[in-house]
C-alpha cells in the first residue's frame, strides 16, 4: 500500500474504487453528447485522476518519508472528501430562493449523515486519526445542515 502496509484497507476501498469506475463508464455514455454537465463531469473525472497520480508518482519517487506521505495523503484525501460532502449544497441558494429543499435527496443526505456519524466516531474512538474523524466531522456537519434546509424549507407537492 502506499501509506500503511495493511491488506485490510487495500481490500476494503478496492471494490469502492472499481464501483465508481464501473458508474462512470456506464453512466456517462447514458447522458448524451449534448448534456451541459457531461464536460464538467468528465474533466472533473479525468483531472481528478491526474492530480492523484501526480501526487502518488511525486510521493513514491521523490524520495518522500512515510510520515510524511501519510500527511500529504490525508490532506488530499480529506480536501477531496470535503468537496464530496458539500456538493449537495450546490443548490443551497435555490433552495433559500424557491423556499424548496426538492433538490436535496433526502435519502442521500440521510446516509451521509449515517456514514459520517460512524467514521468520526471510530476515527475519535478507535484510529484517533485526524484524517478520519476531521474530513467526517465536516461531512457531518455539512449532511446535518442538509436535513435543517430540508426541515426549514419543505419540498413542495408536485403539481400535476
Amino acid at each position: 500500500s502506499l501509506v500503511v502496509s495493511n491488506p485490510w484497507i487495500l481490500w476494503s476501498n478496492l471494490p469502492g474504487a472499481a464501483a465508481v469506475l464501473l458508474t462512470f463508464v456506464v453512466m456517462l455514455p447514458l447522458m448524451g453528447n449534448t448534456h451541459e454537465a457531461l464536460n464538467a463531469c468528465q474533466n472533473t473525472f479525468v483531472g481528478g485522476a491526474m492530480a492523484t497520480l501526480c501526487l502518488w508518482a511525486y510521493l513514491i519517487f521523490g524520495g518522500v518519508t512515510g510520515a510524511l506521505r501519510a500527511q500529504y495523503i490525508g490532506y488530499f484525501a480529506s480536501a477531496i472528501f470535503v468537496v464530496l460532502a458539500a456538493s449537495p449544497l450546490s443548490t443551497i441558494g435555490t433552495v433559500i430562493a424557491t423556499r424548496d429543499s426538492a433538490s436535496i435527496y433526502t435519502p442521500l443526505t440521510l446516509a451521509q449523515c449515517a456514514n459520517t456519524l460512524l467514521w468520526t466516531i471510530y476515527g475519535v474512538m478507535a484510529a484517533k486519526d485526524i484524517f478520519v474523524y476531521g474530513p467526517n466531522g465536516v461531512g457531518l456537519a455539512l449532511g446535518v445542515s442538509q436535513l435543517v434546509l430540508k426541515l426549514l424549507f419543505p419540498s413542495k407537492a408536485s403539481k400535476a
